[in-house]
């Protein structure tokens, strides 16, 4: 049975769905099959890095746990989603080729509120 356990939480953190079992870096994955969740807070994204892989569709979950209004753009998509304080959203897109895709907030991009997305082939 402890066995058991220990393969389905491998398996679940090795999913994205055990959030709090990170290895303390600023990442987050997304196979493209499920969502990965965006925090913004004043003038920071948290993760600041996200995965993802050319050609399958990414879900970020956007929570706004700041004070202002904060926006999640990535211009070589096409992207650009305001979020209110206190307030959630979602957005998809999917990545067409494998690279770096940079994102910010249009409000507070001069404040460092910049992250990227490393892409896979």
């Amino acid at each position: 049975m402890r066995r058991f356990l220990v393969v389905m939480v491998c398996a679940a953190a090795s999913l994205g769905i055990l959030g709090g079992c990170s290895s303390g870096s600023d990442k987050s994955s997304s196979n493209g099959s499920s969502g990965v969740t965006l925090e913004t807070v004043d003038n920071a994204f948290k993760p600041a890095q996200l995965t993802a892989q050319a050609g399958k569709k990414i879900s970020v979950m956007l929570k706004n746990d700041g004070a202002t209004l904060h926006n999640f753009s990535i211009d070589s998509l096409g992207v650009s989603k305001d979020l209110e304080a206190g307030k959630k959203a979602s957005v998809s897109f999917t990545p067409t080729g494998a690279g770096t895709l940079r994102f910010y907030c249009k409000y507070h991009q001069a404040l460092g509120m910049t992250g990227t997305i490393l892409v896979s082939g």
